[in-house]
This record gives C-alpha cells, sequence and structure tokens, in this order.
C-alpha cells in the first residue's frame, strides 16, 4: 500500500508513518511548500497514486503559532489544496484530521479553521462522491508528546515532587498507538 502523509513530522503523524512502515507500507511525504501550490501538489501525488491519504498538517495549536494568516493558509488552503490536487486519483480512502478545539466555547482562529475544514470535507464528498472523511481526536498522548502537555507535565511534577495544578472539568485521554489503530480502521472503511 503507498500512504501520503501530511503533517508526518508531528507526533501524530510520526506515530502514523512508523505503524504504516512497520507493517511494511509505503509512506510518502509530500515537502510542506507543495500543499501551498495545487498544481505542484497534484504533480507529486499523481506521482506517488496512493492508496490512502493522510492530512495531518496543521498551524495554530501551540501557544506559540499565532499567525493568523499561516492558521488559514495551512488548515484550510492546504486542506482544500490536497483534496482538489487528489480529485482524479482513484484512491481508497483519505483521512483528514481535525481537533476538539472545534467544540470549545471560546473561539480561536485554530478552532474555527478546523471546524471549517470538516465542512470542507463534507461539501466535497457531497459534491465528488470520494472516500473522504474526517476525525476529530481528543487528548492524544503517549511516547515523544510535546513536554508542555499534559501528561508529560504530570509525570514530570509526580517525579520531582512538584506542585500540579489542574483545572476543573473532565477529559478523555486516548493513547497514540489506540488512535492510529481507530485511524487505519476508519481509512480502510472510508
Amino acid at each position: 500500500m503507498r500512504n501520503l502523509i501530511t503533517g508526518a513530522s508531528g507526533f501524530i503523524g510520526k506515530h502514523l508513518s512508523a505503524r504504516l512502515l512497520k507493517k511494511g507500507q509505503e509512506v510518502w511525504v509530500p515537502p510542506q511548500a507543495l500543499i501551498y501550490s495545487t498544481e505542484l501538489l497534484k504533480d507529486f501525488i499523481t506521482q506517488v497514486n496512493p492508496d490512502y491519504i493522510y492530512h495531518l498538517a496543521a498551524y495554530g495549536n501551540k501557544y506559540d503559532q499565532t499567525n493568523e494568516r499561516e492558521i488559514i493558509e495551512c488548515n484550510i488552503v492546504g486542506l482544500w489544496n490536497l483534496l482538489e490536487a487528489s480529485k482524479e486519483v482513484n484512491y481508497k480512502g483519505f483521512v483528514s484530521f481535525s481537533s476538539s478545539s472545534t467544540l470549545l466555547d471560546y473561539e480561536t482562529f485554530y478552532s474555527a479553521t478546523k471546524g471549517g475544514g470538516e465542512r470542507i470535507v463534507k461539501a466535497f464528498v457531497n459534491k465528488y462522491d470520494k472516500p473522504v472523511v474526517t476525525v476529530r481526536p481528543y487528548s492524544v498522548y503517549g511516547p515523544d508528546d510535546d513536554p508542555k502537555h499534559f501528561i508529560p507535565v504530570a509525570i514530570k511534577a509526580f517525579k520531582e515532587n512538584l506542585e500540579l495544578n489542574v483545572a476543573p472539568g473532565d477529559h478523555d485521554w486516548i493513547h497514540v498507538s489506540d488512535l492510529i489503530g481507530g485511524v487505519l480502521k476508519v481509512a480502510e472503511n472510508a
């Protein structure tokens, strides 16, 4: 199987790539700059001719990622370019990653663009009848997680006997290996 993955250098993307490679599958990663050019991206996708496409590239989900133009270009324009560039490819499944941030009471540019991406995928499927689905992961944790995320901070606090301030509320957590297993099932059944 040939897999095209955007965002393969991110936390979830690294785990997805590793799982696919371990299964003996090919993983192709377009250079980040390609997602901003439909024609260059189309050439790359045509060359790869993927069985599955996984769109994980995102911007704006980290506290220091504040450039609003980059948030919109990556999360909306990048998604659209990938959908449009792959329109003629006969892939088995295309999984677009959204975010649990879409459900926040407080709207941010990141949450707005990820929610908009979900709607763009629905409109694309409605018009072109392609096997594209959106997954919306919640609180993913596991090896190589960002050290500023809650689980690594909590582990460090317990190991070093540091004070841990926890905001009220409930959270659901999913281990990255479980998420990847689910995403692969979703892709197979797209």
